[in-house]
């Protein structure tokens, strides 16, 4: 699989890094958020839990109070990584400029 390159953000080896939304910070998200960033990409970061978010900004990610704002942030084509509970998940709704279906489809 090709790795999608975005204008503008380097890498630590020349190579072009993404933005990467992290949704949900806690033993894996908040353990992958670092690494990412230290690759040279450039992380967007959300959980319902203010520290864990103030942690990773301390680190050097941006971060979001919401879902809303998450979505708002970061530059299209969007790519988010969502590491929560399965019941969790059902319950959000993260907001598109495009109403694209959350099921999995790449239909606009």
């Amino acid at each position: 699989m090709a790795a999608i390159r975005y204008a503008g953000l380097e890498d630590h080896c020349g190579e072009h890094a993404m933005q990467i939304a992290m949704v949900g910070l806690g033993r894996m998200g908040a353990n992958m958020a670092p690494r990412l960033m230290k690759g040279g990409h450039d992380c967007v970061v959300y959980d319902r839990d203010p520290q864990a978010v103030a942690r990773l900004v301390a680190e050097g990610a941006t971060g979001a109070s919401s879902l809303a704002e998450l979505a708002a942030t970061f530059k299209p084509p969007r790519a988010a990584w969502i590491t929560t509970a399965d019941q969790c998940v059902s319950a959000w709704s993260i907001p598109t400029t495009r109403n694209a279906p959350c099921s999995g489809s790449s239909t606009p």
